[in-house]
């Protein structure tokens, strides 16, 4: 699990992923990872660092605040195995509720999170800095794991 050790990294997987409006610094990274209720993982494999999530959860809601897949990594089970380990994390702390936004315009995002058993429950108009809408989902934790 991420620690505030760890802003370093995050920044910088997180601005190989987003473009640069979206990208958060290391200093977001390392505020957010002192905060109560916040955890984050990093996805590893041969070439090192590829991914990252992070979720904050208060009692039995959590949101996931961000998942960054680098963009050769794409499609190839990075962000599944980020979000079914967070699944399995937040159930144990007995949250039952996780909500994300998502661009309209990501749709192999919007299908991972369909397939994971996510369902839209709302749009944020003008949410992201270039203007596209939110569309906002939950997961039910209570549902099976797909």
């Amino acid at each position: 699990m991420l620690g505030t050790a760890h802003g370093e990294l995050c920044a910088a997987l997180h601005r190989d992923a987003f473009p640069e409006p979206e990208q958060w610094t290391a200093e977001a990274f390392t505020g957010l990872l002192s905060m109560p209720g916040v955890a984050g993982w990093v996805y590893t494999n041969h070439s090192g660092p590829t991914g990252l999530l992070l979720v904050r959860h208060c009692m039995d809601e959590a949101e996931i605040l961000t998942v960054a897949v680098l963009p050769a990594f794409r499609r190839k089970g990075v962000a599944r195995a980020l979000i079914e380990g967070s699944l399995t994390f937040l159930r144990g702390q007995g949250v039952t509720s996780l909500f994300l936004e998502v661009s309209v315009n990501n749709s192999p995002a919007s299908a991972l999170y369909l397939a994971l058993g996510f369902e839209e429950c709302g749009i944020r108009r003008s949410y992201y800095p270039d203007g596209s809408d939110a569309r906002v989902m939950r997961h039910d934790l209570h549902s099976a794991i797909r």
